[in-house]
């Protein structure tokens, strides 16, 4: 379900060719952003039409009753520019067995991958969601 939104990526690329949208094969920022998609960010939006504030809308994925360890993790690039998808899901696995039972769990394990962004230096904002998904109900 991950998507990647940085202007790099061939989506993105993409989605500039398919608007009749210039960018020069080695840019990879555009007004020092390398993001194309955002919420907030106004200024940006206003200045050059490349950036985007809508959505990437992913194939429904079915969550059944047999399904264990679901979650969704939603987050700003100041975590997925210093932590890979793959070590975040490495990270919630081990809090989530580690807090199990405990209170709060939602917010420890965010706070715990906000404390791994910060620990690897990330040098942007960082917003983290995680959504704790209960499949015996």
């Amino acid at each position: 379900m991950t998507e990647d939104h940085r202007v790099i990526s061939l989506s993105e690329r993409k989605r500039f060719q398919e608007a009749g949208l210039s960018l020069r094969d080695e840019e990879s920022r555009i007004f020092g952003i390398n993001l194309a998609r955002m919420l907030g960010d106004k200024f940006p939006k206003q200045q050059d039409s490349r950036f985007s504030a809508v959505p990437y809308i992913s194939q429904p994925v079915r969550i059944d009753k047999s399904s264990k360890d679901v979650f969704a993790l939603l987050a700003s690039d100041g975590l997925w520019d210093v932590v890979s998808p793959k070590k975040a899901v490495q990270l919630v696995l081990q809090m989530r067995e580690k807090e199990s039972g405990t209170e709060n769990i939602g917010e420890k394990i965010a706070n715990g991958l906000l404390n791994e962004a910060r620990a690897m230096r990330t040098k942007d904002n960082t917003s983290i969601i995680y959504l704790g998904f209960d499949t015996s109900l």
